[in-house]
């Protein structure tokens, strides 16, 4: 089941700390799949593939919900869930 990152990062730097950090090797590739917007919200959703220095390859769908204020990015909500392995 996915479950939403704790709102902890406060900026950009942060935010791409996360998702470029030690326990993986180099970015994931992410597919979009669906955009929705809605007002200051949107949605975006789709599948993504990685590679964990501890377990290697693997395969997630995310759902990341962007909050926007003033043109820019107030709040990010994403979910990740894990799917089968990257080869399967």
């Amino acid at each position: 089941m996915g479950h939403p990152r704790p709102p902890d990062h406060a900026g950009p730097a942060e935010f791409d700390g996360e998702i470029e950090n030690p326990a993986f090797t180099g970015s994931p590739r992410l597919d979009v799949e669906r955009v929705h917007e809605d007002g200051p919200v949107v949605v975006v959703t789709g599948e993504g593939r990685g590679v964990s220095v501890e377990h290697g390859p693997f395969r997630f769908a995310f759902n990341d919900l962007f909050t926007f204020r003033d043109g820019l990015i107030a709040r990010v909500d994403s979910y990740v869930v894990p799917l089968g392995a990257a080869g399967s």
